[in-house]
């Protein structure tokens, strides 16, 4: 089974960081019923990792 961003079965969502956040993003994924979300920092380093289920959308 392919899975394409292009087709909409999986989309996108991106928060800077603003205030004591500031120098960090937080990149988050949907598909389904899972969302992965990465914490990164400015320089695109990945700091922290999150997937989880989210219920079907």
């Amino acid at each position: 089974m392919k899975i394409d961003i292009q087709s909409g079965q999986i989309t996108s969502r991106l928060e800077i960081g603003e205030a004591e956040d500031a120098g960090k993003m937080r990149l988050h994924f949907f598909h389904d019923d899972m969302r992965l979300r990465l914490t990164c920092s400015s320089d695109g380093t990945v700091l922290k990792t999150l997937r989880a289920k989210t219920g079907a959308r």
